[in-house]
């Protein structure tokens, strides 16, 4: 997965709409390592602006989806039927922003996808 880490626009960040999968924060049960993903949302201790979670559900995203001007890029072929698909699979769909200059955050998204935790649906600016 590829993640800019450069500007675009007028924009400081990174929106986008994510599938979680239900194990997705539980302890892993080999290594009981837990993912701190979310948490760098709501940590005081570590904040950058731009770092936002702007709805929770599928029907929040999907209203997203269709309301805003924003540059929506699909990642697959028919990524509003994946996400529907997933829903159903009782993954959880969020809409968040993620500062460009975040690597960690970045970072920590490409491993919950690379351990099939979370998938990227959409991508916009």
């Amino acid at each position: 997965m590829k993640i800019r880490t450069g500007f675009v626009s007028n924009s400081s960040a990174s929106s986008f709409i994510v599938a979680l999968s239900p194990t997705f924060g539980k302890p892993c049960s080999l290594c009981r390592r837990k993912s701190r993903l979310l948490e760098l949302f709501h940590d005081g201790h570590y904040d950058y602006e731009a770092n936002e979670i702007f709805s929770k559900g599928y029907d929040n995203a999907l209203r997203e989806l269709e309301s805003s001007s924003r540059g929506w890029q699909a990642t697959g072929h028919d990524s509003t039927a994946r996400m529907y698909e997933l829903h159903g699979l009782d993954w959880e769909i969020i809409h968040l922003r993620i500062s460009y200059h975040d690597s960690v955050a970045h970072d920590m998204l490409e491993d919950e996808i690379n351990c099939g935790n979370a998938e990227i649906l959409f991508i916009g600016d």
